[in-house]
């Protein structure tokens, strides 16, 4: 044991001299690096003022309007960026000498190119290829991938800096201090309420993940403080970037898993300079994308009857399960399919005795369109055939009704008198013209007539027929379970609701019958959180960005809270929704909390490891606070105890503080009660759509993603050993970056 400190203690001593050595040549050439900062800032500057003329002169000019309205776009997006570099033009330089090349090329790397008078790179893209050399490359031969192949050369410096507000603050060569010293200081920072970005700081399998293809699913298993949703991000950001010639950015859609985690990831994308991607709950895009009026039923109030055991459990459980299944889907394909054999006509399609189409065609014609339409689509395409047919048909007996007309105003009796002539031709005209409208009519008629069974309802009629075919529930559930589904439904459709889990089936509904509402165009969807949807919820998005499948889902089996319904095995989500397409990432290393507080958080997950697909966080070497294990014995002394933790945190410079509970119920009593003992602090809700910070009381499963200052955990003993509740601590526990403070009675 002595010996490993000691070990310790030189490697530190080691880096301690190598630092006061490294800093006393860096102030030799600080001139030179303060230089290059100021003479960017200028480029940056002439930047401006060239697109503030083009972006002027496009204004006043003539150009067509969906012109002008994409270059606008594009060049208030390029202003954006460049008045950001103003402050920050830089915040990486790696020192790269390509093979066959004699000259080393200087390379910063900053959040967006720029570039001097004669479009020569004066800091490149982080996303570009060649940067990924920063984050992938360590001091030595190293390669990188481009458009026109691998490029290989040798690394010979690797340098972050620290500028600010234009200034020069500081600057590492990471072959002195290391990558991991570099990490540890932005690590020991305090959290902030916003999520920001890692541009600087991201690690090589993390960079990985984010500049992988677009041409296939990736699944990411991120285990707690790995940075799934700063990935998730920054991967977004790559790909609009990399793919801007063949996507907009409208076409990127990102699912969170509540508003309150949209709010506190809003302004990653903008400060990496990407606008217009849509930032929505998966509650809320299917709403969005349903034509049908409800309300849903709160989802964590569900979770809140099956932790406290109020009502039904088991059956809720049950339910949620079903719903969110690919059974579920075949039980819907089923009523479809009886649906079309109830609704396809069963005879020939005839005009006057004459057999025009027989069944088969017709029945092959509708079901050819149908695969890729929806079924109003193919039905509004066979009627179109089929009226097409019909008045072709119409037209070769308008010709000889025509050719008829000729033949008998030909043979009008030329002696009779003028007025008689004119007499006859008139109601010769009028008989034709009437039998031609009768064949049209008639032919309208007929196809009508023909399809008078096919009626499409809308979508919420549809789901109810579902739920009451209880002979089709038969074949996938047992009686007890269908009679609850009915009963809630029926419970929940007179107040205009439905459950959280109908929202995937309503949309398949939706989408089968009558086709996308909203036209929606999507090439890329990111899942954050997504351990806690379903099989077919993801089956739904599958079916957005067809044929690639490009989805990126982000997620932790082990914070898997909904985990009834939820994802537990990310190989089997890969087998039966995306036939072993998907490539699957593991993210093991956790960068948010210190070595003790992620030991603390393994210990209550450890458990269900062997028997859940559970991986364990492996903490990055950083050492921070015991985590403080408090026994009250009332509630008084809970409070007073929560009161006095948050007064030495505030005290010692911890900004964000969250007391985390087990539920809402509790947090709104502790609120209360904290309040009362003068802490201000702020009740988060699921709905609250701002956050800025403080002092929080916060139910653990809103908690999910964040990450604080300081946590304190309020009646940890509430949680019993069930897996859904062990979860929920887990959660709980790491979501504190610096300090843990967990308190029983």
């Amino acid at each position: 044991m002595i010996q490993i400190i000691e070990k310790s203690m030189k490697k530190w001593y080691y880096i301690l001299v190598k630092n006061k050595l490294y800093r006393l040549e860096k102030k030799m050439i600080d001139k030179e690096e303060i230089k290059k900062v100021s003479d960017t800032i200028e480029i940056v500057k002439s930047n401006i003022e060239e697109y503030e003329i083009l972006y002027s002169n496009l204004l006043k000019g003539n150009a067509d309007e969906q012109y002008i309205q994409n270059m606008s776009k594009e060049y208030s997006n390029k202003l954006k960026n460049l008045n950001k570099a103003i402050s920050v033009p830089y915040f990486a330089r790696i020192d790269f000498k390509e093979n066959k090349q004699n000259n080393i090329q200087k390379i910063y790397i900053g959040k967006t190119g720029i570039f001097n008078n004669d479009y020569e790179v004066v800091v490149t893209d982080w996303r570009a290829p060649i940067s990924s050399i920063y984050y992938d490359g360590q001091l030595g031969k190293v390669e990188y991938e481009c458009p026109d192949g691998i490029i290989e050369g040798d690394l010979s410096k690797k340098r972050v800096y620290t500028i600010e507000n234009s200034i020069l603050k500081d600057y590492q060569d990471i072959d002195i201090t290391t990558n991991d010293e570099f990490l540890q200081e932005c690590l020991t920072e305090n959290s902030e309420s916003r999520l920001k970005n890692i541009i600087s700081t991201i690690q090589s399998e993390q960079n990985k993940i984010i500049r992988a293809k677009m041409s296939k699913p990736l699944i990411v298993q991120g285990v707690a403080g790995s940075g799934k949703t700063t990935v998730a991000l920054h991967r977004i950001a790559y790909l609009v970037y990399t793919y801007e010639k063949e996507f907009k950015p409208e076409e990127f859609l990102i699912i969170a898993p509540n508003k309150f985690f949209l709010n506190y990831i809003s302004n990653v994308l903008p400060d990496l300079g990407v606008d217009y991607v849509k930032q929505q709950t998966f509650e809320e895009f299917m709403l969005e994308n349903i034509d049908a009026n409800f309300k849903i039923n709160p989802i964590n109030e569900e979770l809140s009857n099956i932790v406290n055991q109020n009502g039904e459990t088991d059956l809720i459980k049950k339910s949620a399960n079903f719903k969110s299944s690919l059974r579920y889907k075949e039980l819907i394909d089923d009523f479809i399919n009886e649906f079309l054999q109830n609704s396809l006509p069963k005879e020939d399609f005839k005009i006057s005795g004459i057999v025009i189409f027989n069944n088969d065609e017709v029945i092959d014609m509708f079901m050819n369109y149908f695969k890729n339409n929806s079924i109003n689509e193919s039905k509004k395409m066979l009627t179109a055939v089929l009226q097409k047919r019909v008045s072709n048909i119409a037209n070769e007996l308008i010709d000889k009704l025509s050719e008829q007309r000729k033949n008998k105003l030909d043979n009008i009796d030329k002696d009779l008198s003028e007025d008689k002539i004119k007499e006859i031709r008139l109601n010769i005209f009028k008989e034709t013209e009437y039998e031609m409208q009768q064949l049209f009519k008639g032919g309208k008629k007929l196809v009508i007539d023909y399809l008078k069974n096919f009626k499409i309802e809308k979508v919420l009629q549809v789901y109810k027929k579902i739920i009451n075919n209880q002979i089709l529930f038969e074949k996938y559930v047992e009686s007890e379970l269908y009679e609850y589904i009915l009963r809630t439904f029926k419970e929940n459709i007179k107040n205009k609701k439905v459950e959280y889990e109908d929202l995937a089936p309503l949309f398949y509904i939706q989408n089968k019958f009558w086709g996308n509402i909203n036209n929606i165009k999507l090439e890329h969807i990111v899942i954050d959180e997504a351990q806690d949807l379903g099989e077919f919820q993801f089956y739904n998005f599958k079916e957005l960005v067809k044929p690639n499948m490009s989805m990126t889902i982000l997620g932790d089996i082990a914070q898997g809270i909904y985990s009834y319904k939820g994802t537990n095995n990310w190989q089997k989500l890969n087998q039966n929704v995306f036939n072993n397409q998907a490539s699957i990432e593991v993210l093991k290393e956790s960068y948010r909390t210190s070595m003790e507080i992620m030991n603390e958080a393994n210990t209550v997950i450890n458990k269900f490891t062997d028997n859940e697909n559970i991986i364990l966080a492996q903490p990055i070497e950083r050492h921070g606070d015991e985590v403080q294990h408090w026994k009250v014995d009332s509630e008084n002394n809970k409070i007073i105890k929560i009161c006095e933790i948050i007064k030495k945190q505030l005290e010692v410079g911890h900004i964000n503080i969250a007391i985390i509970t087990k539920d809402f119920n509790e947090s709104i009593e502790l609120h209360k009660e904290i309040t009362n003992y003068g802490v201000n602090a702020e009740l988060i809700s699921e709905n609250l759509d701002k956050y800025t910070g403080g002092v929080i009381v916060i139910p653990s499963y809103l908690s999910k993603g964040l990450e604080f200052d300081s946590v304190i955990i309020s009646d940890s003993n509430k949680y019993s050993e069930d897996i859904l509740e062990t979860k929920l601590l887990y959660v709980a526990c790491t979501r504190a970056m610096h300090t843990l403070d967990i308190i029983s009675k």
